[in-house]
């Protein structure tokens, strides 16, 4: 099954919302032909890994989410592949690495079996935490820049080892096409401070978000209420020492942030990016 042509699909008069993506993702990877031979199986001795690589920043979106691996097995186990739903699996976002097999799932996720007691070739190892490449910065910090807004807690502190995707907006908490989003990083709702909370309500409550990838280190992504072209407020980046501002134009844009960038949110909000180094 090609999954490109659900992303220009109309479900009742309308784009399809992420709900729709992931729901197709997992669906893709269910039917996928490799797997016939496990339905109603006995256990087995493998770890199933999913390599999602740049080429479909969507999917790394999705497959980032806390919640992936478990959606993922419970549509195993909806199909009678109840060996498969019970067996290891992982994600890795790196581009793939070269002495390995791999089943193509779909463009920019592809599947690696790797048999439990066999050695994986190198760079290809699959344990669980294993540190993204050093050479990309895994931790860092946001707090707000020169007083411009402010947040629920003076400093957040980003760590890619613990989390692969951190969510931007106003409050704690709001509902989306996705079910209750909860944010990582709190723009307030309810600062005393009349100024303050005058500069906070041009962010969205479902802003932007700051994704990890294992080549690229940490990126923002807008979302729709954080998209003008798309009818939501602004997000730019400006790079340190630099006057220009970058906007993100497209929800689907994934740029990387560099340390001392400021992400300036619905044009009133500004938050600092700072890398941090062990």
């Amino acid at each position: 099954m090609d999954l490109k042509r659900f992303k220009i699909k109309k479900v009742f008069g309308r784009e399809d919302t992420p709900g729709d993506l992931r729901e197709n993702l997992l669906r893709t990877i269910v039917k996928h032909s490799f797997f016939k031979k496990f339905w109603k199986s006995g256990k087995i001795n493998s770890t199933f890994v999913l390599w999602v690589t740049d080429e479909n920043q969507e999917y790394q979106v999705e497959t980032a989410q806390d919640d992936f691996i478990n959606a993922l097995k419970l549509h195993f186990d909806n199909e009678d592949y109840t060996a498969v739903a019970n067996a290891p699996w992982e994600v890795k976002q790196e581009n793939l690495p070269e002495g390995a097999k791999f089943e193509r799932i779909d463009t920019g996720i592809y599947l690696q079996c790797v048999i439990v007691g066999v050695k994986p070739a190198p760079g290809t190892g699959t344990n669980t935490g294993t540190p993204p490449p050093s050479a990309v910065a895994t931790q860092a910090t946001i707090r707000i820049a020169d007083g411009l807004g402010s947040l629920a807690e003076s400093v957040y502190h980003l760590n890619a080892t613990h989390r692969k995707v951190y969510h931007i907006g106003r409050g704690k908490q709001v509902d989306t096409p996705k079910g209750m989003r909860t944010n990582h990083i709190i723009v307030r709702d309810d600062d005393p401070d009349e100024s303050q909370n005058k500069r906070n309500s041009c962010v969205s409550r479902a802003h932007a978000d700051i994704v990890f990838h294992d080549s690229k280190g940490f990126c923002l992504r807008a979302l729709p209420g954080g998209c003008s072209s798309e009818g939501g407020s602004s997000t730019k980046i400006q790079h340190k020492d630099e006057e220009t501002k970058y906007p993100l134009n497209s929800s689907r844009t994934h740029k990387p942030l560099k340390d001392g960038d400021r992400i300036e949110l619905g044009k009133t909000v500004v938050l600092e990016f700072k890398i941090e180094t062990d």
